[in-house]
């Protein structure tokens, strides 16, 4: 499994929420959640939307939400890329299974996201280490980035769930 800890940060100066009141809505929302302290990192990669890892024991999801400030509404739309996913993870694996859309932004501060967590390779300024010195790593990384938008492109829109494209 992918570990996340080379991932994540401590949250950016600014991009701090309130804990508890996640917490709450959290332990309310998924059932079964130990009563271990609640742990927030934030991802070191992108701005445009932040994104968080959220740990409580051994339960891990992701909360995407729109950037601090003012934001153009239609290209940090946290709802559409909400439905977005809630149509295609059923039918493509590797997109993320969203779990809940939380409108109220008194939790966080803003309209957010809970996803869960899907391990893989993170491509940012430093590219993963390449223990053997060959070009095969990225290789194959190119290769399995081809294919994945081939097959995310081949994706027909009318055999989504309910929440489909073209109503988003």
């Amino acid at each position: 499994m992918h570990d996340h800890r080379n991932d994540t940060i401590q949250i950016r100066n600014g991009e701090v929420f309130n804990y508890v009141r996640l917490e709450v809505l959290l332990r309310n929302k998924f059932a079964g959640i130990s009563d271990d302290d609640m742990k927030v990192k934030q991802f070191s990669a992108g701005r445009s939307n932040l994104t968080y890892l959220v740990k409580i024991g051994d339960w891990k999801a992701v909360i995407r939400r729109a950037p601090i400030g003012p934001v153009n509404t239609k290209a940090h739309d946290i709802e559409r890329e909400y439905q977005v996913l809630k149509a295609v993870s059923p039918i493509f694996p590797l997109a993320p299974k969203p779990f809940y859309y939380i409108e109220d932004d008194a939790i966080i501060g803003a309209p957010f996201y809970l996803m869960e967590l899907k391990s893989g390779v993170l491509l940012g300024q430093v590219l993963p280490n390449n223990e053997d010195g060959s070009q095969q790593l990225f290789q194959r990384v190119s290769h399995s980035m081809v294919h994945a938008l081939v097959d995310l492109h081949a994706l027909k829109y009318n055999e989504t769930n309910p929440y489909s494209l073209h109503e988003a």
